[in-house]
Order: C-alpha cells, then sequence, then structure tokens
C-alpha cells in the first residue's frame, strides 16, 4: 500500500494507546455509546461485507466496556456521545469534517479508505469515507483494531487517516497436502471464520485454496 497516512499504520497501535493523553481525558471518560451512522442510499455502506467488519468493531468495543449502536441518515439517539459516520466522499453527512489533503481526495481508487475526525450533529464523531464496499470494510476494520488495543478511548484521533493499496492484488495461498494433518482445520467452520476474518483485516483481497503441492516430477514424491 502507498505512504499517503498521516499516521502511518506501523504506528497506529502506539496512537490508540495514547489516545487517551491525546484527547486531554482519562481513560474512564472514554464514550460508552458510540453510533454508527450509515448514510442512506449508500448500497456500499450497506453491504453485508460492511455489516460483518461492524460486527467485529463492536466486539472489539464490548471487550472494553462499549456498546455500538446503528442509525441510517440524521438519527441521533439519546445519550449518545460519540459518533462513527459511514459516507461516501461529499456526501452531506460529510460536511462536519475537514475536506482532507488533496492526496486523500483526489481520484478516489477501489479500496481507498479515509478517517477523519470532527463533528456530526455537535457530536465528536469520525467519518469512515470510502468509494467502495472494501474501502468501507478496510476502514470500519481498521477502527476495531485500534479499539482492541487501545480501548473506545483511541477512537478520539487528532489526525486523519488514509490509506489506499499499493498492489491491485494482494493474495495468499493455503495448501491442502494431508489427509491425517490438514482436514481438522479443513472441516472447522471456526477455523475458517477467524481466519477469513484475519486476511480480511491484513487487507488480503485474493485468497488461493491449493490441493497439493505442485511438482517437476510425478514419482517418488512423499
Amino acid at each position: 500500500r502507498g505512504d499517503v497516512m498521516k499516521i502511518s499504520r506501523r504506528n497506529v497501535l502506539a496512537v490508540s494507546a495514547s489516545a487517551p493523553v491525546l484527547a486531554g481525558l482519562p481513560a474512564s471518560a472514554a464514550p460508552q455509546r458510540i453510533l454508527a451512522v450509515i448514510e442512506a442510499g449508500n448500497q456500499a455502506a450497506h453491504s453485508p461485507p460492511v455489516a460483518h467488519a461492524l460486527e467485529k468493531f463492536r466486539q472489539a468495543l464490548t471487550e472494553h466496556g462499549a456498546v455500538l449502536e446503528t442509525a441510517t441518515g440524521n438519527e441521533v439517539a439519546a445519550g449518545v456521545t460519540f459518533a462513527v459516520v459511514l459516507a461516501a466522499p461529499g456526501a452531506a453527512l460529510a460536511n462536519g469534517f475537514p475536506s482532507g489533503s488533496a492526496a486523500s481526495t483526489a481520484g478516489v481508487v477501489p479500496e481507498q479508505f479515509r478517517i477523519a475526525p470532527g463533528k456530526w450533529s455537535g457530536q465528536d464523531a469520525l467519518l469512515v469515507s470510502a468509494g467502495d464496499i472494501r474501502g468501507f470494510v478496510y476502514g470500519v476494520l481498521e477502527l476495531a483494531e485500534q479499539v482492541r488495543f487501545g480501548g473506545a478511548a483511541a477512537l478520539r484521533l487528532k489526525q486523519e487517516i488514509s490509506d489506499k493499496p499499493a498492489n491491485r492484488v494482494r493474495s495468499v495461498a493455503r495448501a491442502f497436502c494431508s489427509e491425517i494433518e490438514d482436514k481438522p482445520w479443513f472441516y472447522a467452520h471456526e477455523f475458517w471464520q477467524g481466519y477469513l476474518d484475519m486476511l480480511a483485516s491484513c487487507r488480503f483481497n485474493r485468497f488461493n485454496f491449493s490441493l497439493g503441492i505442485g511438482y517437476d516430477f510425478p514419482r517418488g514424491v512423499t
């Protein structure tokens, strides 16, 4: 992926851990009720993969004593103190957020996402902006990772995060080579759920399941 982050991914966990200090708030003051606002009519943001990413985000928040609620459009839930807005670049829901740098907003490419701090309906909020399904998935999973290591206070970003792929295809292979050693994981639903979730979090966009290993000769292979 290209070096377009204002906060580099290498440093993102360190930034997450220090988020309460950056925001000038103690960790105990982190928001406990968080609202995910999804742009109405945005098919990518309302897709099943994005819903699954939001569920991973919800799980990360739950581990730290926070809850995630969802809404569409400008619905405001009472008692919510922080919002995460999912919207396309230039959407009306993005009006309360900075427009971003030229590098992060000019010519949005597939799988690109931008996370920017700002305001929504008078509340502190983050904008997750993307032009396609994978962009939204990667943006939401980025937030889930920060929360997992830094708690809900890690959402109090002071700088935007913008990222896009340097390689169009990012693939990983897994080989089935032995019935004795490989059948247990091959038939385990829990394994595949966790494994594929991990690949999505690491932003692989291709998966190659290989039966056996190819050799240059057909005999004497054990």
